[in-house]
């Protein structure tokens, strides 16, 4: 069992540090883009038991910042957090099993760490869970509770729930085709930052679908999706100014 503090020696006395005192000192380091010394403390954290340490020390392992880039310290950390509960670790380790990345791909592992991750409340957790219920990953498919969770996420600002939401009242899966509800959770997410749902949105006004007709925004909004890295509005872009130019010629 890890002790609960650190008793140090600063200037003749001696202070009580413990986990949760250097899980911040941590985060604040975070916050100061200061990763090394990060590091360092969520080390010194985690040794100590603290679970949200383990959790973010996984996590600046795999992206690698502070520390050399390691997918497998990420696991063994997520890991340790998972195992005490941590509801971020749980879901960083269900996407680690559910994409194989650092670890053997298992959905059925996958799934199990978003539920027990969803029952604490977990927001983004809840939006995995309906992620594995729309396609069927580590469950049978269904459509109706994904549906269920991404509405849960997406009134709690989930934005990827956002998008998903609206994908599912287009196409009519666990819901009846919607296209105005459709366009109103795309507009919500793109209006945070999402660029697949600010090429949704593109084609809606491209054509005309839950909003008026209107090319001009289509075109607006697919250069956004475009800048943003998505490749599916530069190759929309590129046709539209094609059939403009062919149009031209032909006058």
């Amino acid at each position: 069992m890890p002790p609960y503090a650190y008793i140090i020696m600063i200037e003749s006395e001696l202070i009580f540090v413990s986990g949760e005192d250097l899980y911040n000192e941590g985060k604040n380091a975070v916050y100061t883009l200061d990763y090394e010394t990060a590091v360092e403390k969520f080390k010194q954290a985690a040794d100590l038991g603290n679970d949200h340490a383990m959790y973010e020390l996984g996590y600046l392992y795999h992206e690698g910042k502070g520390v050399s880039k390691n997918s497998l310290r990420a696991i063994r950390y997520f890991k340790r957090s998972a195992r005490a509960g941590n509801a971020d670790g749980l879901c960083a380790l269900g996407n680690c099993y559910l994409y194989g990345d650092g670890i053997a791909k298992d959905l059925d592992k996958a799934f199990d760490c978003f539920r027990k991750a969803a029952i604490t409340g977990h927001f983004y957790a809840i939006y995995e869970l309906g992620f594995c219920y729309d396609f069927g990953f580590g469950t049978e498919e269904d459509n109706e509770k994904a549906v269920e969770c991404y509405k849960i996420a997406a009134e709690n600002g989930v934005v990827a729930a956002m998008y998903e939401l609206g994908s599912c009242y287009y196409h009519g899966e666990g819901v009846d085709v919607d296209y105005k509800t459709a366009v109103d959770w795309w507009d919500k997410a793109a209006r945070l930052g999402n660029p697949l749902a600010i090429y949704e949105l593109g084609n809606r006004y491209l054509f005309g679908e839950g909003v008026e007709k209107d090319l001009e925004m289509a075109v607006r909004l697919f250069k956004m999706s475009a800048e943003a890295g998505n490749s599916y509005a530069s190759e929309k872009l590129e046709k539209i100014l094609n059939m403009m130019l062919e149009q031209m010629s032909k006058r």
